[in-house]
């Protein structure tokens, strides 16, 4: 089945005093567009985790969010030499300035460099459990990319047997159009009062219609609906863009009927197809 690029997931982790959140978003894109926003600590997984999703994920414009949060309340260790080291210092100004020392002690504590927590680096078990984390991520967008696409190819099912549909309808017409043409082109004559050689009128006048004729346009685009119908159900990967080329080909045989029907019944029937196709173009922009 189809899979849509438009996908969402998101799980969350805890670890000691660490929280971590990671959301995939996913929408369609041309390309392959990653966006990654990372704490710090895990920045040294990124060009592994790009590679994952590259390979599991394809394509389209992918936001991946990691949020870390940070219980300092707890398991918090005190960065002793640091502590000193900026102690020492304040002293020094509050010596050389007449500051009272007990003013900028509480600024101390204050200070990101001087409380470090259990997880202000990612150790070995840490990277494999945030690791499969973000794999359970992915799994959710691709299972919501499933679901997505299954809704598309119904839609796209539907559109494209309207479009067979209205093809079964030109048939019935195409005799009356052939006598309207021969009876416009003879009364035409006539009304000119002009002496003409009636074989050699008829000789043209089958020229003329055969060139009007639009049997084998008819006949193209139903094999290019049958195919699009055939490999939209097979097991292929990427299916997106070829869907696309295959519109292409059934756009093109539409369009050359229209261009040839000189029939306003059967240019009804044309304007729907087209109507009924730029339908499923739209919605082949989101097909991966």
């Amino acid at each position: 089945m189809l899979q849509s690029m438009t996908g969402y997931g998101k799980t969350n982790v805890l670890l000691n005093n660490f929280h971590y959140s990671i959301e995939i978003k996913t929408l369609n894109s041309k390309s392959l567009d990653i966006n990654f926003r990372l704490p710090n600590s895990l920045r040294v997984f990124e060009l592994d985790w790009r590679k994952t999703i590259a390979e599991q994920l394809v394509r389209g414009k992918i936001d991946v969010y990691f949020n870390e949060e940070k219980n300092i309340t707890n398991n918090t260790i005190l960065n002793i030499d640091k502590i000193y080291s900026i102690y020492e210092q304040l002293k020094s100004l509050s010596d050389e300035k007449q500051i009272p020392l007990g003013d900028v002690l509480p600024s101390i504590i204050r200070l990101n460099e001087v409380s470090k927590n259990d997880l202000d680096f990612i150790d070995e078990n840490a990277a494999i459990t945030i690791g499969k984390a973000f794999e359970q991520t992915i799994q959710d967008v691709v299972t919501f990319r499933k679901k997505e696409g299954e809704s598309l190819y119904h839609f796209i099912e539907s559109q494209l047997l309207a479009i067979q549909s209205l093809l079964q309808k030109i048939a019935p017409l195409e005799d009356d159009r052939r006598s309207k043409l021969t009876d416009k082109l003879k009364q035409s004559i006539e009304n000119a009062t002009i002496n003409y050689d009636k074989d050699r009128f008829e000789q043209e006048l089958i020229y003329y219609i055969e060139k009007l004729d639009i049997s084998e346009e008819k006949d193209r685009l139903a094999t290019h609906c049958n195919y699009f119908f055939n490999y939209i159900k097979e097991s292929h990967d990427n299916k997106g863009k070829k869907l696309q080329f295959i519109c292409q080909e059934i756009g093109r045989e539409i369009n050359t009927i229209g261009s040839k029907a000189n029939d306003a019944a059967i240019q009804t029937i044309v304007v729907n197809m087209k109507d009924a196709l730029e339908k499923i173009k739209e919605q082949l922009n989101n097909i991966l």
